[in-house]
């Protein structure tokens, strides 16, 4: 397939009648308010049907042009495609690959240092509250002694190891209640024949067995 990259008014584009993807208010008012901070920096995808350019991907994009004043938008121009390829390549363009970490997602959102991001990503505000109230669970809370370098130590030196390190993120209220309950499974269970750290990943397995031999009496 040999595509082009273009610039061309908005006036040269038309939409297509099959288009699943739909907006709402608050939506098309992101997209804009997007569009107006960003640029059209997606290009719209494009086919050739009789001398016209028909729009296969990034209809939302060409009508936020319109709405705000954009008078040209880049496109990738797809040439002369039939309407099964042209569907089939719409309805991938607007399906959303892979999936947000929410500990990275955070970092980055927080590295931006403002208060518009709600109004111009696609993020709602119920978004922004679970992104922001994940939290790392607080080893602290847990009274560990800060042995790491134990468990790094070099290989050649020290026996292969038995443990490794994990790092995760709960909510915080949730936080809360898991380090309480590590700190009374190591104290029920006498987890206490290792490094702190230890101790803790072994309370934790306990748990998970725990509730597996539960599911299994049910």
């Amino acid at each position: 397939m040999r595509y082009r990259h273009q610039v061309v008014e908005v006036n040269r584009l038309r939409g297509n009648p099959w288009n699943p993807n739909v907006l709402d208010a608050e939506a098309e008012q992101k997209l804009d308010a997007s569009l107006k901070r960003l640029g059209v920096f997606k290009p719209i995808i494009v086919r050739e049907v009789n001398e016209k350019l028909e729009i296969i991907g990034g209809h939302h994009r060409w009508e936020s042009a319109k709405r705000i004043g954009i008078e040209e938008v880049p496109i990738v121009n797809l040439g002369e495609v039939d309407d099964t390829r042209a569907k089939e390549i719409g309805l991938a363009d607007n399906g959303r690959w892979g999936h947000d970490d929410a500990g990275l997602l955070a970092d980055v959102l927080s590295d931006l240092q403002t208060d518009e991001l709600a109004d111009f990503l696609p993020f709602s505000q119920k978004d922004f509250d679970a992104i922001f109230t994940a939290s790392e669970v607080n080893l602290d809370d847990l009274d560990l002694d800060d042995e790491e370098d134990d468990l790094l130590a070099d290989p050649e030196t020290k026996a292969p190891p038995t443990h490794t390190i994990m790092r995760f993120k709960v909510p915080v209220l949730d936080a809360e209640i898991l380090s309480a309950r590590l700190k009374q499974v190591m104290k029920d269970q006498d987890f206490n024949s290792g490094d702190s750290l230890t101790n803790a990943g072994d309370a934790l397995v306990y748990l998970l067995g725990d509730q597996d031999d539960s599911e299994e009496q049910d």
